[in-house]
């Protein structure tokens, strides 16, 4: 398929060296390897209505993977329906749906060395999840609030806040897990 006349390109990332991926205003997910100056669209998804409704527009690079999740509806489109996370791997330059709930995952944090923490940018995407980097799987380690964007780190643990959603917690490096300490309160200093 060739790319239609687009306005804007979304967060285009270069992974592996050789491959840029790219989400547009016309929908889907695109492919640009450097080496052979081919472009393909990789991914798309068709929404509830028939029609590709939504702009894949958070991309992050880990290594030769890079996590995509949805942001927007498309161009003269007032809707979008595609939920979860893309994991492509640029070494296979395959591109599989590893996480089905939520949208808007856009906030990524790099805390420790073998996981990565994700939140959503607006109140699509809840919670905070745990993107295992070894096993390339995302687990759901709370369940509320969104934007969490703040840490300091104190000892084996981080202090997280939001600039969205009330409440400070803190997540342990060690075994995983988020435990509230204070559920009222913007901390987002």
């Amino acid at each position: 398929e060739e790319v239609r006349s687009t306005n804007n390109i979304y967060n285009s990332k270069i992974i592996g060296g050789d491959i840029i991926l790219f989400g547009f205003d016309t929908g889907g997910v695109w492919e640009y390897q450097i080496s052979s100056q081919t472009f393909t669209k990789i991914y798309d998804e068709i929404g509830q209505f028939g029609d590709v409704s939504t702009i894949w527009l958070y991309f992050k690079v880990i290594d030769d993977v890079c996590l995509v999740s949805s942001g927007g509806a498309v161009a003269n489109n007032n809707h979008y329906d595609a939920y979860g996370i893309l994991l492509y791997d640029a070494k296979t330059r395959t591109i599989n749906k590893i996480y089905n709930e939520g949208k808007t995952w856009g906030n990524f944090k790099d805390l420790n060395l073998n996981n990565r923490l994700i939140s959503g940018t607006s109140s699509g995407g809840k919670g905070i999840l745990l993107y295992d980097i070894n096993t390339k799987t995302i687990t759901k380690i709370y369940d509320n609030g969104y934007s969490w964007t703040y840490e300091h780190k104190v000892g084996d643990k981080y202090l997280i806040s939001s600039d969205k959603s009330s409440g400070l917690l803190s997540y342990n490096t060690l075994d995983n897990t988020v435990k509230v300490l204070s559920s009222g309160g913007m901390w987002n200093t």
